[in-house]
């Protein structure tokens, strides 16, 4: 073995010392060839005189540049001159010359992307050709030749290596199959622990299938009874969703209507964008373009011309044999690493069929305990349905007594598949009553606003009417001046005793003027009063209007208040409903469920304390929750149940009588009155009944005398 093993390596050493021979003769041949090349290619490049040629290049670019901008200014001004004329011109023109202005238009562009292809492909050879340096191809032909010297030494080198790898490979080989044996001893022993695994596993498992099973059809039951529930209310919700799917048509009108007044703002910025999106593809177009001429000049510049077949056809025999012989090494490395190969993989998949076994009984193993456990945490979650079931069947009954009484005696119907369940009914009701409070506070402010009206006009109509008393004190004031001025003249005329005929005329003149005076100041002074009368009228009745309006005012100022009220009782219970603490009174105490307050009740008054309608109303919701106010309450009805008919009568109109005031004055003086009356008619009855007595005692006794003494006969007789 060690001396065929050393007529091996002898051999090995030759062949490397012969590849280097060969590797440096065809060194020397290929620089020779090069240096050729080499020349050839500095001659072309100092006939082209690239140095000129790239000035010449940057002044045609420097001129595209300018060009470029000079045409952008243009443009903008052959766009503000078609604005221009499209204002300035008239219909007929605009039409005729529309289309001719979109041809130059369409033209113009057309034209344009031509200049632009163009000066973006020129401009692409100038960046490439201005980058370029003089002697690069010869140089790069040069480099390579040095990589292909460098890749004759590796070569020499890796050689060596592939040597040394054999002799490891071998040795691993050795080892390898030591492991196999190992492999087939745990194959054995993982086969008997799967064995006994599997029999473990199918136990509990039975055991585990039969418990959940019949802990499942218990589960089922109920929540069979649960789903005939859950069923009955959905047909009672379908009439509600119809309400508030009209609601939310008009929702979506309104907000169909917002969405176009917003996409009309939109669209001109769409407009904007599309511009710049434009002008970027533009851009991005050149750079493309300019990419792809750079591309294909590298694969030019990367170009290597052949050598010719004379000088290299001794050379390619004898690279053929080398050639050969290292196919021969390769293929002996190839066999031994393709042995290695194989058993490492057989090892690796043995390996990786045990573990994948192991890891499946493991994983088996765990989801059967976390199944268990899933199942008891289930078991544990659900042990308040019973609970749970009374209260919604409680509350079901309060807030849709109609629906519960239907499901309690037809739970077999058909109807009671489409219901919703108890928590979109409750949504919806509370959607309806809160639609329902905004209607209400709606009134409230359209009352509110007439009430301000009411009383504006009513303080305008106290402003007129005392303008019209100040006005009615100057009048009485002066008609006063005038006749204490006119009784001092009369005076005054009556105490002169010496007057002529003449005055004495002048006199009777006087007096039947002032008569005449006396009697249009009269007239006027009625007719004004007539006026001041009708006026009055008109105020007394508007007024009366006005406090019909407002007590009709209050009485609906007060319904509304009672429905808010109720309103907001209901909101609560809803809220109170929907709460998380409702959530977890699984977890509480029997005795926690029978308190006054709630944690949603607290957790709400904040938010409700910014609003000063809602502490109003709750404030009357707890003053009627009152217990004290409640029993008295209790107690007024059971004793106005007690009443008879009459005193109910006397009752309620004793309460109309009071509610007015003109009623109560009316009542006082009807009373007076008739007190009056009758003290005056039983004192006249006195009186008229004792002067009776004597009248007819006096005629009695006159009878008796006129008896006596005309025809003798006693009174007694008759």
């Amino acid at each position: 073995m060690d001396k065929s093993q050393r007529e091996n390596t002898k051999k090995y050493w030759m062949l490397d010392i012969v590849k280097l021979q060969l590797l440096t003769g065809f060194f020397n041949a290929c620089v020779s060839a090069m240096e050729g090349v080499v020349t050839s290619v500095y001659n072309s490049w100092r006939d082209v005189e690239f140095s000129d040629l790239q000035k010449t290049l940057e002044s045609v670019a420097c001129e595209l540049t300018s060009n470029h901008e000079k045409n952008d200014i243009s443009r903008n001004n052959l766009v503000n001159q078609t604005k221009e004329f499209r204002k300035s011109a008239t219909e007929d023109v605009r039409k005729s010359s529309s289309t001719v202005i979109r041809c130059y238009q369409a033209e113009f562009d057309a034209l344009q992307k031509r200049c632009k292809y163009a000066e973006d492909a020129y401009l692409s050879l100038y960046k490439t050709l201005i980058e370029l340096p003089d002697p690069s191809f010869a140089l790069g032909e040069l480099h390579s030749l040095q990589k292909r010297a460098d890749k004759a030494a590796e070569f020499e080198f890796e050689s060596r290596k592939f040597k040394e790898n054999c002799d490891e490979l071998k040795a691993k080989v050795q080892e390898l199959k030591s492991y196999e044996r190992e492999n087939k001893r745990l194959q054995k022993r993982l086969d008997e622990l799967t064995t006994s695994l599997n029999s473990q596993i199918q136990l509990n498992s039975s055991k585990i299938v039969n418990e959940y099973q019949r802990k499942l059809e218990l589960k089922e039951q109920e929540l069979a009874v649960f789903r005939v529930e859950a069923e009955e209310k959905l047909s009672s919700f379908e009439s509600k969703n119809m309400a508030i799917s009209k609601a939310l048509e008009m929702a979506q009108s309104e907000l169909f209507r917002l969405k176009t007044e917003v996409n009309t703002v939109e669209t001109g910025r769409s407009s904007e964008l599309e511009l710049l999106m434009d002008d970027l593809e533009k851009s991005n177009v050149r750079l493309a373009s300019a990419e792809a001429e750079l591309a294909k000049l590298r694969e030019d510049r990367s170009y290597v011309p052949h050598l010719p077949d004379v000088d290299i056809s001794g050379l390619q025999s004898r690279i053929e044999e080398l050639e050969f012989e290292l196919s021969n090494c390769s293929h002996q490395k190839s066999s031994l690493l393709d042995q290695l190969e194989s058993l490492k993989l057989s090892k690796s998949s043995n390996e990786a069929t045990l573990e994948n076994r192991v890891q499946e009984l493991e994983n088996t193993i765990l989801q059967t305990k976390t199944f268990l456990e899933e199942a008891y945490t289930k078991l544990e979650s659900q042990s308040d349905y019973e609970e749970i079931k009374r209260e919604l069947s409680l509350l079901h009954s309060i807030e849709f007594p109609e629906d519960f009484q239907l499901h309690r005696f037809d739970n077999s119907s058909k109807e009671s598949s489409d219901r919703a369940p108890l928590e979109v009914l409750l949504l919806r009701k509370n959607k309806s009553l809160e639609n329902q409070l905004a209607e209400v506070n709606g009134l409230r402010d359209k009352l509110q606003i007439e009430l301000t009206q009411v009383k504006s006009n009513e303080a305008e109509s106290k402003q007129r009417i005392e303008e019209q008393t100040e006005l009615i004190k100057l009048l009485e004031s002066d008609l006063y001046r005038l006749q204490t001025s006119f009784d001092k003249s009369l005076e005054l005329n009556n105490n002169s005793t010496s007057r002529l005929e003449s005055h004495f005329l002048a006199e009777v003149i006087g007096e039947q003027k002032t008569n005449q005076y006396d009697q249009s100041l009269l007239n006027i002074v009625q007719k004004q009063r007539d006026r001041f009368r009708t006026r009055a009228e008109q105020s007394e009745q508007n007024e009366i209007n006005l406090r019909q309006q407002l007590a009709s005012l209050q009485r609906e100022v007060e319904s509304v208040r009672a429905d808010n009220v109720k309103l907001y009782e209901k909101i609560r219970f809803l809220h109170s409903y929907g709460s998380p603490a409702t959530q977890t009174r699984s977890n509480s105490s029997p005795s926690s469920n029978h308190q006054p307050s709630s944690p949603l009740v607290v957790s709400h008054q904040n938010p409700e304390s910014n609003d000063a309608t809602i502490i109003k109303y709750s404030q009357v919701y707890e003053a009627q929750l009152n217990p004290f106010n409640q029993f008295s309450r209790y107690e007024k009805q059971r004793v106005y149940k007690k009443l008879q008919p009459h005193e109910k009568l006397m009752l309620h109109l004793g309460r109309f009588i009071i509610s007015d005031r003109r009623l109560r004055l009316g009542v006082f003086l009807y009373a007076i009155f008739l007190h009056l009356f009758i003290f005056v008619a039983l004192y006249k009855a006195a009186h008229f009944q004792h002067s009776a007595l004597e009248t007819e005692a006096n005629c009695h006794s006159r009878f008796e005398k006129h008896m006596l003494e005309a025809h003798n006969q006693d009174s007694g007789n008759l």
